[in-house]
């Protein structure tokens, strides 16, 4: 493992001081993939949150996205994964350890039986990212959020000193996602109101992110999905809860719960 600079123990130290200070935890985790990809060379990164159903199920919510590609490409490769590669995802286990973890995936699979499964030979092969890394975030036993890092197959696999990197990093992402408001955080305490207006997970997302105030490209960009896709998305939302502006979505929305 190469020794950090100077420099870089400085971004460090901005990184953590800064996503400290970012109250909104969608541009805290923006930031935080910007500036990680100034210290660990990647082509696709994402930083999701994690959602436990029943105790015992795991998934992925919310996704924040960057990476050196087309918005389109983000949005289909992210769409395969919730949609169904998720579920196949062979080092999915790490997100149920009782302790947050910092890991490389070459590192967790044997490579023969990796590039037998299906897992990758129909969803990491044809994008390209080959090689993994990433954080799995525990709060108190509780799986909070994970942090993905990919790299092409034209590059190599990360290295120890991306690991030492990540580890720095790790334990100031447990403190930040804490104390998440629970409007930021898709549970089960909503799912009568997806329910009962047939909404899609990425419906809700998009009606959590209007709430909060954010425009169509604000939308597009942290949703990580074209802006032609947000608009389509939001004339699905107005037309299943019956609404016709934003604000009565919104006034809709806030009221629940006393909220």
């Amino acid at each position: 493992m190469g020794t950090l600079q100077e420099k870089e123990w400085e971004l460090i130290s901005e990184i953590i001081n800064h996503m400290n200070s970012i109250e909104d935890i969608d541009k805290m985790r923006l930031y935080f993939l910007q500036k990680t990809k100034k210290l660990i060379d990647y082509d696709f990164a994402d930083f999701s949150l994690g959602e436990v159903y029943d105790s015992t199920y795991l998934k992925l919510v919310q996704p924040i996205v960057v990476s050196n590609f087309s918005k389109k490409f983000e949005e289909d490769f992210m769409s395969k994964y919730e949609s169904y590669y998720g579920e196949i995802d062979y080092v999915k286990w790490v997100f149920s350890n009782c302790e947050s973890t910092v890991y490389r995936e070459s590192d967790l699979i044997n490579e023969d039986i990796r590039k037998k499964s299906p897992f990758y030979i129909e969803y990491l092969e044809p994008s390209g990212l080959i090689y993994l890394a990433g954080m799995s975030i525990i709060d108190n036993g509780v799986f909070a959020g994970a942090v993905t890092l990919y790299r092409t197959k034209m590059k190599n696999d990360f290295s120890d000193r991306d690991l030492y990197v990540l580890k720095q990093l790790l334990s100031h992402l447990e403190f930040r996602l804490k104390n998440i408001n629970q409007f930021d955080l898709y549970n089960h305490r909503e799912k009568k109101y997806i329910d009962k207006y047939h909404l899609t997970l990425r419906e809700y997302e998009i009606i959590r992110l209007i709430c909060k105030g954010y425009t169509n490209l604000e939308i597009s960009e942290t949703a990580s999905i074209c802006i032609n896709t947000v608009k389509k998305h939001i004339n699905n939302i107005f037309t299943k809860v019956g609404v016709k502006s934003r604000g009565h979505l919104i006034a809709m929305f806030l009221d629940k719960e006393g909220r």
